[in-house]
Order: C-alpha cells, then sequence, then structure tokens
C-alpha cells in the first residue's frame, strides 16, 4: 500500500507544473479619461479541465464563457455590460449584492449589451454575479463611487 501512494506523490509532483502551465495568461489595465492607471489585474484563463474518469458525462455542463466586458468601473450612474454567452445558454441570472450581503438587484442577461442602473446605490464595493447554471457562476468587482 505505501508503495502505491509513493508512486502517487511522485507522479502528482512531476504533473502539477505542467498542468499549472496549461492556461493562458492576460494582464488588463484600466486607465480614467485624464489617462490616470485605475486598475492592473491578471487574467488567468485554464485552457482544460481535469475530470474525475468514474463520473459519467453530463450534457448539462457548459463550458466556461468568455469574460463578460463591464464597464465603467469605477460606475458612477450607470454600468454597462457586453459579452457572447456560451452557445447552450439563453440567459443568465445577474445579481448585484452590496458589501453586507444584501441582493440589491436581480436581472437577467441574454448576452445582449445591458445597462445596470448604480445611481441609487451609495459609494463602496459590490458584486456583480452572472449564473449560467448550478454549476456555472462568475463574479466582478464593481465599485461605486458618486
Amino acid at each position: 500500500m505505501k508503495t502505491t501512494h509513493i508512486h502517487f506523490l511522485v507522479l502528482l509532483a512531476c504533473c502539477v507544473p505542467a498542468i499549472n502551465k496549461a492556461q493562458e495568461e492576460k494582464l488588463v489595465f484600466s486607465y480614467d479619461s485624464h489617462g490616470n492607471l485605475i486598475e492592473r489585474k491578471l487574467q488567468v484563463f485554464p485552457l482544460f479541465r481535469l475530470t474525475n474518469p468514474d463520473q459519467p458525462a453530463d450534457s448539462t455542463v457548459i463550458p466556461s464563457p468568455q469574460p463578460l466586458s463591464i464597464y465603467p468601473n469605477p460606475a458612477n450612474d450607470k454600468l454597462v455590460v457586453e459579452g457572447l454567452l456560451p452557445e447552450e445558454v439563453k440567459r443568465a441570472e445577474v445579481t448585484l449584492i452590496n458589501p453586507a450581503g444584501q441582493v440589491m438587484l436581480r436581472d437577467y442577461y441574454y448576452g445582449e449589451a445591458k445597462t445596470i442602473p448604480v445611481s441609487d446605490l451609495g459609494n463602496g464595493i459590490y458584486i456583480l454575479s452572472f449564473k449560467y447554471s448550478q454549476k456555472e457562476n462568475f463574479a466582478y468587482k464593481i465599485v461605486v463611487a458618486h
């Protein structure tokens, strides 16, 4: 039994660096209207997913979508959401959550440009969540500054 565990650990130690390199990285910069740097972030997109071979294939699994464009961030009076949904998805449930965890907005996104009003929200950091299915949920940090 110990031999099996040692072989597994050696295999795992050899494979983990290769798995971590199988991703696409993108550095994104955000600037204000005066050309000042507002935000710098690194987006990492895995090129594949590991699956459990003992689990049967599920036709309801939705592939990860490309990231949506949400701007301006920080927002003053409105947010604009743009981007395509995955091919098998007709709509995504959109939820805007305040720092206390309260749902401030619940709506749907259909893959077409959408404006979300934020003028009645207080200054602060909010979470804008997109739910595609029970298994797929993506969230973005939104700053509201009046």
